[in-house]
């Protein structure tokens, strides 16, 4: 907040958020003050700075409303990292996606940055997405999540091969 006096000097600027007190800001050059807060809940919030002067006057900025939003949890779980996956199969894509406000819109699963489609919930924040035919090479899955908010968040992508495991072959000729 920024605050000045006239005719003498500012005192104190408390933060508001509501009706609750925040605490004392912190004077940076006798005009500016911040207060940092941490922990506050999701939502909104309506924050008000009240300034004192040196005489005891007070005066209130107008209310400055801030919406709080976490970030989405998001995770794949399915493949596996590393795995391997067998050409033209059937493969369920698999992720977790949670939020703070308990609100996930959409989740969407992509394919080395192509999209596959939108995941249907299939428990409690896990989305599955059925993907068919699997083609040969490598492949990176990642999934965006769209929170109640609108905002996205990008899960971490996970790297899968499709091909076929070659086993050991033995040179040794039966007798």
């Amino acid at each position: 907040a920024t605050a000045e006096d006239k005719d003498g000097s500012i005192s104190k600027v408390e933060f508001f958020d509501r009706n609750k007190s925040l605490g004392l800001g912190t004077s940076v050059d006798a005009k500016r003050f911040v207060l940092t807060v941490r922990g506050l809940s999701y939502g909104i919030h309506h924050f008000v700075a009240v300034a004192s002067d040196n005489l005891g006057r007070t005066d209130s900025s107008l209310p400055r409303e801030i919406f709080v939003n976490g970030a989405s949890l998001i995770s794949v779980k399915g493949p596996t990292p590393d795995s391997l996956v067998a050409p033209g199969s059937d493969l369920t894509l698999t992720a977790v996606a949670t939020h703070p406000s308990g609100i996930i819109n959409k989740v969407e699963f992509f394919a080395n940055g192509r999209l596959l489609g939108e995941g249907s919930l299939s428990g409690p924040g896990t989305y599955r997405l059925k993907w068919k035919p699997v083609h040969f090479g490598e492949c990176s899955i990642a999934v965006f999540a769209i929170d109640g908010s609108g905002i996205p968040t990008l899960s971490e992508a996970v790297k899968f091969r499709v091909g076929i495991q070659i086993g050991r072959a033995s040179c040794r000729e039966r007798v």
